[in-house]
């Protein structure tokens, strides 16, 4: 009898483990294009990096029109909290402390403006 209920035990504590390891958030980051729906254009960095602009996602480089997603943190108003890194400039888009609230490209140690939900 006891060595049955070591063994159901054994089996649940692995079942739960299982699902603990199934259910928790993917913390690697995944790589986007920001592309509008209406005409496909991607955001991407211009000459100057801090500049955002909607252009072809056919132009070079390439990478310009690519924005890693990374988790911040799991939880902020109920939603997940990421950084978006662009991979040819290694920038983080980031809201502009100007009354107009402008999106560019900037450090990602800039903490809350750097942080999207």
């Amino acid at each position: 009898m006891s060595r049955i209920l070591a063994r159901v035990l054994a089996l649940a504590a692995v079942a739960v483990t299982a699902a603990l390891a199934v259910a928790a958030p993917a913390q690697a980051a995944a790589v986007r294009q920001l592309k509008t729906v209406q005409n496909g254009t991607c955001v991407r960095p211009t000459g100057n990096p801090a500049d955002l602009r909607a252009q072809s996602c056919s132009t070079t480089p390439a990478t310009a029109r690519d924005w890693e997603v990374i988790i911040v943190s799991s939880s902020y108003n109920g939603h997940p909290v990421w950084q978006l890194r662009n991979r040819n400039t290694g920038k983080c888009l980031a809201r502009s402390g100007s009354g107009l609230g402008i999106p560019y490209s900037e450090s990602c140690g800039l903490g809350n403006n750097t942080y999207w939900e």
